[in-house]
């Protein structure tokens, strides 16, 4: 990713108390071109891959209803925990300033259900030129 507009950020997660979990992502954002999404050690849980997905939403905070699937994270690198969202369509991408991740059952993905997890405002001056 080479564009002049390129934000990348690091993303935390956190408990309810405010205190970091272990799931962490990075984000490469080139705004409205193209967004990659990071993610390591994404809470399994109870949860059996065969019947959940981690899903990547996007959406514009002022906006209600604005939230839009941006597709299912998919294995990265089984050693490192690491799963990886890629957006290419500048259509999804269009007036977004927000990401997050959230576990979702498999086909049942029209809304995000589940909690949020690495989320990211991802507007404001490029960090990256």
């Amino acid at each position: 990713m080479g564009a002049r507009n390129l934000h990348i950020m690091d993303v935390h997660d956190t408990d309810g108390a405010g205190n970091s979990a272990k799931a962490f992502g990075r984000v490469f954002y080139a705004e409205g071109q193209s967004l990659i999404f990071y993610a390591f050690d994404l809470p399994s849980g109870k949860l059996s891959v065969a019947k959940y997905t981690f899903q990547g939403w996007a959406q514009k905070e002022s906006a209600s209803h604005s939230v839009r699937n941006l597709g299912t994270f998919s294995v990265d690198d089984r050693d490192q925990r690491r799963w990886v969202l890629k957006v290419n369509d500048p259509q999804q991408l269009k007036g977004i300033d927000s990401v997050f991740v959230t576990a979702e059952a498999v086909g049942d993905v029209g809304a995000p259900k589940g909690k949020k997890l690495l989320y990211a405002f991802i507007v404001g001056e490029p960090n990256h030129p």
